[in-house]
């Protein structure tokens, strides 16, 4: 089994974050994946799929639930821009963990280069 196209087209974006990123740059940055927060912020129920009509509106309607007024706006704003409304939802997701961030998923073991393995989501 080989790797996704997507993952292949990134992974140029990958080795730069590998890259910049140091054990003291991991007190302030942090790894997150948007699923995981849309998941946690459902109250842990999983939701449908993002590319489903249902599990857009949802999870337009949990951001909404956490200051994200504007984001219907916002999906209509990105037109000829290259940008997939799905990549708006994430980022918004992200931008929450960012703020509000308070938990992880890892057992606290470290990778080669001393960094934290772990996934942080809400």
């Amino acid at each position: 089994m080989g790797i996704s196209r997507q993952l292949w087209n990134i992974r140029g974006k990958i080795r730069e974050v590998d890259d910049f990123i140091t054990p003291g740059r991991q007190q302030t940055i942090c790894e997150t994946h948007p699923e995981l927060i849309f998941f946690r912020l459902n109250g842990e129920v999983r939701l449908e799929t993002k590319k489903s009509a249902t599990g857009r509106e949802r999870r337009v309607g949990i951001l909404r639930q956490h200051g994200f007024r504007e984001i219907s706006h916002w999906l209509t704003q990105r037109r000829g821009t290259g940008i997939g409304s799905d990549d708006v939802l994430d980022a918004c997701a992200c931008a929450i963990a960012a703020r509000d961030a308070n938990a992880a998923l890892g057992d606290g073991e470290c990778d080669g280069r001393g960094l934290r393995m772990e996934i942080n989501y809400f």
